[in-house]
């Protein structure tokens, strides 16, 4: 693969890692939120091998936000999620198996005030009691130029899955002497109709448009102890 192609599954990456846990090749924690049949065994097993060999990115957390913003009639409900993890497999050859998957928990919705957060997180929304999950799988990216995208993906929301498709632009990138990208900033969002999964509860109050945003930050994962890519530590 070209610098160019590098690059670009580096943008993918970067939106689809979420909040990242620290990763040895011996800690189950990196897929647990991915097992018990959530994702196919290969997705996971694919990852896995990602970490092994060096070819992981992961999310900076202090500087990365993933939310949504809906229109009522009283107001805009602007909300985020605190809890959400993830990881990215980038194969610098073309023959590797490039994966991304990001999960999110539901209960940690942060909306800045209790009334709009009780009624985001009950059945007519989220329903966080019965769907803890929202689960992200990607399947297929297409560049429009060197800074702006589609990611096609599935989204499983409120039990339900459907197509999405996230427009993604590249805001920044930090790269090595050696052309290795180090550091990716990018930004995505799309707008979903909340009644094509299940959430179609206080119409017309409610708009049934939901823009589904982020802005992330991450830092390329140099490897494992032990294994041919592990290098000096991740850059912070």
């Amino acid at each position: 693969m070209n610098l160019i192609g590098i690059l670009r599954s580096s943008v993918l990456g970067v939106i689809l890692l979420g909040y990242v846990i620290p990763v040895y090749a011996q800690d189950e924690g990196l897929c647990a939120p991915f097992r018990d049949g959530l994702v196919a065994p290969e997705r996971v097993k694919a990852m896995l091998s990602a970490a092994e060999n060096g070819h992981l990115y992961r999310i900076r957390n202090s500087t990365s936000r993933v939310g949504f913003c809906v229109d009522s009639k009283l107001s805009s409900i602007k909300a985020v999620f605190r809890d959400f993890q993830g990881g990215v497999s980038l194969w610098p050859d073309p023959g590797g198996q490039e994966q991304a998957l990001i999960d999110i928990q539901t209960a940690s919705l942060d909306a800045g005030n209790r009334i709009t957060e009780h009624m985001l997180k009950s059945k007519g929304f989220f329903d966080v009691e019965h769907y803890p999950q929202i689960l992200f799988v990607s399947t297929k990216i297409h560049w429009n130029d060197a800074a702006n995208a589609v990611l096609k993906g599935k989204l499983t929301l409120h039990g339900v899955t459907r197509p999405v498709e996230l427009q993604v632009h590249l805001t920044s990138i930090e790269k090595e002497t050696d052309g290795r990208v180090e550091k990716v900033v990018a930004r995505a969002g799309t707008v979903i109709n909340r009644a094509d999964f299940g959430m179609g509860e206080f119409s017309p109050l409610v708009d049934e448009k939901v823009r589904l945003c982020m802005t992330v930050e991450a830092d390329r994962y140099v490897g494992l102890p032990g294994s041919a890519h592990n290098g000096a530590a991740s850059k912070r």
